[in-house]
């Protein structure tokens, strides 16, 4: 089984799926997380790759005819059997401006099978702050929302509140 970790900080959620996985690929953004995961899953053994990558903004396809390099989307398909999405949706929608609906559905690209993605309220401290910084309204995007544009590409298996927090999580199945 192949896991693609999307924003994988400092690898911790890597690890633990490692330990039930085959291989797990880790992307990350942020330089310096990226080098601690690199580090915590070299110590720990696993089978993690981490690969530092701006999904938001990713590499594409590059030399003649677009074939010497393959972009993430060319390498994916029919590899991944479960993509995790941590702390990372309210990152695209904010920093990148990907609409909500577009992130749901390369998310089911992405993955054979399942999901676990985290919804994260508008009302939670850091995805505010973001806003704040960024001069962007995420107001309307309430979890009966986030349900409705998830389950036009998931089926939900379970959801799980966090405690004392506003995230949820999400473990789904891609809809055929």
């Amino acid at each position: 089984m192949t896991v693609l970790d999307l924003g994988a900080n400092t690898g911790e959620f890597s690890m633990l799926a490692s330990r039930l996985a085959i291989r797990v690929l880790a992307f990350e953004k942020d330089l310096d997380a990226g080098r601690l995961a690199y580090l915590n899953t070299k110590d720990e053994h696993t089978n993690c790759h981490i690969i530092l990558q701006d999904l938001g903004n990713p590499t594409p396809a590059m030399g003649w005819r677009h074939t010497e390099k393959k972009s993430i989307n060319q390498r994916l398909p029919g590899e991944v059997e479960c993509v995790l999405a941590l702390a990372l949706i309210h990152h695209w929608l904010v920093s990148a401006g990907i609409p909500l609906g577009e992130i749901l559905f390369q998310l089911a690209q992405w993955t054979k099978r399942f999901a676990i993605i985290e919804y994260i309220s508008p009302t939670d401290l850091m995805f505010e702050l973001i806003c704040t910084q960024r001069k962007v309204d995420f107001s309307w995007l309430d979890l009966a929302q986030f349900r409705q544009q998830l389950g036009m590409h998931f089926s939900v298996i379970e959801e799980f509140q966090i405690k004392d927090s506003q995230r949820t999580l999400f473990y789904c199945e891609r809809s055929r």
